[in-house]
Order: C-alpha cells, then structure tokens, then sequence
C-alpha cells in the first residue's frame, strides 16, 4: 500500500512568489489544509519497525544539537509577552503543551502567553491596536498587507524588523534572503521595510486547490477522469443517469464551492478564495476578475445547466459544510473540490477517490493549475514598544533553522532527551517514513490533534517550514531521518493514510501542471489601502450576489451585457487597475 516517489522541488532563487493582496482581496498566507508532516505514516502494522542503526549523512552541524540551530540560552529582563491564535476544537493551554514547556527549559526566556480563539482574533486585533496595549509578539493573529502597512508604516506600531535581519542577530533569516532575495522583497512594504517576520513553506503537493473522483462511481458507469470540459460535464450526466437521487458535483457556496474547477477550465487561475469569482485571478497572463470577463457568461451558463438539471444541489447556495460532508459521506455525490477523508474517513472509502486533471476547453487550451504560495507575510509580528528587542529577535531567529522549523510543528525524536517525557516524539521506520508514536498508540486520534494540542499550536505562519537552511536538496523528512540517526531515504506515501493518499494523487494529477507566477502578495500606501477596500466591499457583493442570480434563474442569462455595465459603473475598472499597477509582472 505504499508508493515511493522521490520528489524534490527546490526553491529557486529568482522564482516570482508574491502572497496575499490587501482590504478584501485574497488575504495572506496560511493555506487552507495544513502541510502534513513531511512523508509521515501511518502504521500499517501493530507493530512498529526496528530503527537502523546506519550513520546519519555527514552534515557541516550536529543535527541532534539545539545549540547548533540556535542562540540560547538568551536572558532578558522581563518575560517575554505573546499573544498567540488559539484553534477553538483542538487547542490546549499553553502550559499544558510540550513545545512550551521544552523553549522555557531551552532557550532560558520566561513567557507570559494570551491566547485567542481564532473566531476572536479580529476583534482583538483591533481592540490591541487602538489601545495601544501590545505585547512584545503577536503569532498567528493574519495580518493583511494593508494591516501592515497601517499598523507598522503608517502608525510605527509594528517594529521594522529588517535592521535586526543580519548575520550577527540572525544568521538563520539572514541565509534564506541572501539565498532568496525576491522572496525579501516581497516582504517589505512600500516604505522599504520588513513589519513581519515570514513563513517559507516547502512545495506540498494537494496544498492547492483540489478536486476528486469517485472511481467507484467512474467505473459504474464506463468513464475516466476527465481532461477536458465536455468529458467534464458528460461524467456528471452519467452520474445522474445511473444514480437519479444523487447530486454528481459536491460542494456549495458556503464550504467546498467546486465553482474554481469550473472557472479553472475557463482558462482563470486563482487562490482559494478566488472560487466565486469576484476576486483577483490571473488569464492569459493579465490580471482579471473573472465576474467582469466576456466568458464568464459561458460559465454561468454551464452553472444554471447544472442547477436545473439537479446536477448540483438546489441548496447549493444556502446549505451548510455538515449537510456537504454528510452527501459525501452518504455516497450522494461522485466528484468532490476536498480531500475525501475528512468525511469518509475509512480506508476502503477515501481511497475510492482520485484527484482531477486541470481540465481544457474550447475557451482555454492549456491545462494549468495554480500552485500555492510558498512565500507567506503577516504571520509573526514584533510590536515597536517591545523591550530588548535585539533578544527577541536571536530568539525568534530558532525558527528558521533546520530544527526549530521542524520542532515548532513536529517536535523531538523518540529518543532524544528532548520529549522530556511530555511527548512520544516521532520515529522513523527501516523504509524511511515517520510516525508519531502517540499517534499510533491512540493517545491522540490523529496528527493534527497531536499537533495542536502538543505543539506550537497552529498551523504554520512563520519561521522554516522547507528544506533545510541553504540546501534545497534537503528535504523536512530528510531532517527528521538526520534528527533521529536513520539513513536518508526517498519520500514515502503510506495510501492507507488519508492525508498522503490524496496528497500522492494530486501530485500524479495536479502537480505537473501547477504554476506559481501569481500575484499573492500585493502592497498598497494606507490611502490606497482604503479607496481599494471600500471599492472590494460594492464590487464583490455585487458580483457574487448577481452570480447566484444567475444561476438559480432569479435573473435570465440575457441580462449579462447590462450586468456587465452595471458592475462597470461601480469603478470596476479603477478596482481592477489598482491591482494591475502595484504587480511588477
């Protein structure tokens, strides 16, 4: 059941990696899904395989050594003071957790630590700000470009990290932009200054947008997974032909919108939060939004065809992620934009389910996919009032070496010293893989739990989630292999675990499309800032709210042209030009 592969995309120096746009617009930096551990495993067998006990690869530092990743101990006067997302199902209490608990043993720093539900973290946001009462550092709280710029050019609030970005104070940081300067110059604001610290994210294959087939549902009924979108559209016909109470396209407006396939097969490339069409998009190289483009009535064409034909669901724009999740459960639909275990979390189910080719047309003749950002802003920020701020950095500089990016998700070996007997720690297996031991033996119902609740807390939104320091050719589960004392092997895909499963199959399907030229990251002045937010506010409501016209008939497909010039009147074309302006294509 497992597949081997070696796949090592570097990052190369020169590569066009912009990430997230401001007001409105597509917003920065973590992806949707988590990145899982690199080439980690679930058991196949109750019993866990025998280490080997082969030299790890010589190595210019000892890999099993924190000193050699970091500047601790470090001593400061006062605690260092955080304020920290906390996730509302999985969180723990920071005093509770491993991670925690090892960096006061480690690093010699004390911490005072506020933690914030994710669904409070605007309203905190806000409040920290406009009362001034901030602490040294604030993680995973998602500043927007425009919030940087605000908070950090306009207001001085934030800290301009960049003056502590050296060799001296951080040697990590220091490495990875002398290695990836564009990467560094998307980091700053117009003003010329870095107001974040960055997350640079190794290539994962299914951390794009997704989509899977049913291949129980494909073979019933004679068909392959579709290339093209005729071959697109003649599946789902099939799929209802055979299974008439069925709704074939899964999905809705409020969680799992399948519209991006569709929009995709148009020829538009967009992120996440580009699936409804109102949001910056890339077509033929230009800057566009798709609601505002001449094909996008072929779109809604095929949309309404689907709606009418109960192709799609008639609550497709009212139904909530439980009823969505439950058609999928239920075998009620056979193509799916989320990876399938979430919601058939049983082996024999999930591995039913295949990832989708980027599919041609008559209207666009290149099968691309959009890659996702690797390159992630507004993660991490120092506040400007922060004391010993010199310290602050040497300490959050950890994060980008080889260890510290691994053990802030991660955490320690099985046998090293270092789980303090707070955590099981990872192994590695004689072909390679990696394994959490309180995973395996249950204590914690899956990684992402053990994740969470052991760990830093969050998903990754700063610090080294790639390759190792200075060398792209080696990869996180490469360091996992060196940390634990196991031989380097080929990335390995357990298929009977459901994160990699689908993950190896957007790589067989997805990956040798994907592109990254796209702008992720764009930086206005705050007045800029302002006029674009307040135009996104008219322009996306609108867009959406007649699309959904559209397509349940509420309004016919023969008032496109007036559509077009009502949405026109509202500065569409100034909105669109501000984007096309700030990106140096």
């Amino acid at each position: 059941m497992k597949k081997r592969l070696r796949f090592l995309m570097s990052l190369v120096a020169g590569t066009s990696v912009l990430l997230s746009a401001c007001g409105q617009s597509p917003q920065p930096s973590a992806s949707s899904a988590p990145s899982a551990p690199p080439a980690s495993s679930s058991p196949v067998s109750s019993e866990p395989a025998a280490s080997s006990q082969a030299p790890a690869p010589a190595e210019t530092y000892d890999y099993t050594d924190y000193r050699a990743h970091s500047q601790f101990p470090l001593s400061k006067e006062k605690p260092l003071s955080l304020a920290v997302r906390r996730d509302p199902s999985y969180g723990a209490d920071w005093e509770d957790t491993w991670f925690w608990n090892w960096m006061k043993d480690k690093s010699g720093l004390e911490f005072e630590i506020e933690q914030v539900l994710s669904s409070a973290v605007a309203e905190r946001k806000s409040l920290m700000f406009a009362s001034g009462s901030l602490p040294d550092v604030i993680i995973g709280f998602s500043f927007s470009t425009g919030e940087l710029v605000k908070y950090g050019q306009t207001e001085g609030q934030l800290l301009a990290v960049n003056e502590y970005i050296t060799p001296e104070i951080m040697p990590n940081l220091s490495q990875w932009f002398s290695d990836y300067p564009l990467w560094e110059d998307s980091c700053k604001t117009p003003d010329g200054n870095i107001y974040s610290l960055p997350c640079f994210n190794a290539y994962t294959p299914g951390n794009s947008e997704r989509f899977f087939w049913n291949t129980a549902w494909l073979e019933e009924v004679g068909k392959e997974i579709p290339s093209t979108l005729d071959e697109f559209l003649d599946v789902l016909y099939a799929f209802k032909e055979a299974k008439p109470d069925s709704y074939p396209l899964g999905g809705g407006a409020n969680g799992d919108d399948p519209r991006s396939y569709l929009l995709n097969a148009l020829g538009f490339l967009g992120p996440y939060t580009g699936d409804k069409g109102y949001n910056i998009a890339l077509r033929e190289g230009e800057i566009v939004i798709p609601g505002g483009e001449s094909v996008y009535k072929e779109y809604l064409t095929i949309m309404k065809q689907l709606y009418d034909d109960g192709i799609i669901n008639p609550s497709f724009f009212s139904m909530e992620k439980t009823a969505i999740d439950a058609m999928i459960a239920e075998d009620k639909t056979g193509a799916i934009p989320i990876y399938p275990y979430l919601a058939t979390p049983e082996v024999e189910k999930f591995s039913q389910w295949e990832s989708g080719n980027p599919l041609t047309s008559q209207w666009n003749d290149t099968p691309q996919w959009l890659a996702a950002s690797r390159l992630g802003v507004g993660g991490c920020v120092v506040t400007a009032d922060a004391q010993e701020a010199e310290t602050i950095m040497r300490w959050l500089d950890f994060f980008y070496s080889d260890m510290g990016g691994l053990y802030m998700w991660n955490g320690p070996a099985s046998n090293s010293d270092d789980c303090m007997g707070l955590t099981k720690g990872f192994t590695i297996r004689e072909d390679g893989s990696s394994v959490y031991l309180d995973v395996e033996d249950k204590t914690y119902e899956s990684n992402l739990v053990r994740n969470y609740q052991q760990m830093m807390g969050f998903f990754n939104v700063f610090g080294n989630r790639s390759n190792s320091v200075g060398n792209p050719e080696v990869t996180q589960l490469n360091i996992m292999q060196r940390l634990y004392g196991a031989p380097e092997t080929e990335t390995t895909y357990d298929m009977t675990n459901g994160d990699q499963n689908y993950r190896y199959s957007c790589l067989q399907h997805m990956t040798p499309y994907e592109v990254d030229k796209f702008p992720y990251i764009v930086y206005f002045d705050e007045q800029t800032n302002t006029i674009v937010s307040d135009l996104a506010s008219v322009i996306q409501p609108f867009i959406e709210t007649e699309t959904a016209k559209f397509i349940t008939g509420i309004r016919d497909i023969s008032e496109f042209d007036t559509y077009l010039s009502e949405l026109k009147s509202l500065d569409f074309e100034a909105y669109l030009n501000y984007y096309r302006n700030a990106w140096p294509s």
